[in-house]
């Protein structure tokens, strides 16, 4: 297909799921696991985070940043979507409790990681790094 036919073609609703990676860490056959990380990089989000007046009412954007890890053997086997951690999942539910206003950070990682953990039992290791810009 030449560049030219791409022209007319819709574009891609999930234009947010943009910076999202998988790194494979440890493949162990034996013993049937593979150790992967999911990385989200610098997800820029609009939200009313804050103590200060202006921080609930003005708001600011935020830089999230996810590293997950989790055993994906399964999914690496099967090509199924429903035995790996979905990124989009990921990717909505940062959204969904980023709209929620929090007079603390540590709230929102609190609640970002809860929901992920409800969700995805499979993972191991969360980290959450929320920054304001």
């Amino acid at each position: 297909m030449k560049k030219e036919d791409n022209a007319n073609l819709p574009v891609p609703s999930f234009t947010k799921l943009q910076n999202i990676g998988l790194t494979a860490e440890d493949f162990d056959i034996k013993n049937e696991n593979l150790r992967s990380r999911i990385l989200i990089e610098d997800l820029k989000i609009y939200a009313y985070h804050g103590v200060l007046p202006e921080e609930k009412t003005i708001g600011t954007y935020y830089l999230v940043n996810a590293e997950i890890h989790a055993d994906l053997w399964k999914a690496a086997q099967s090509d199924h979507l429903e035995d790996t951690i979905n990124y989009a999942e990921i990717n909505d539910i940062i959204h969904r409790e980023m709209e929620i206003p929090s007079l603390l950070l540590e709230r929102v990682i609190g609640r970002i990681i809860q929901k992920l953990e409800e969700k995805f039992p499979q993972i191991t290791y969360i980290k959450i790094k929320l920054t304001k810009t």
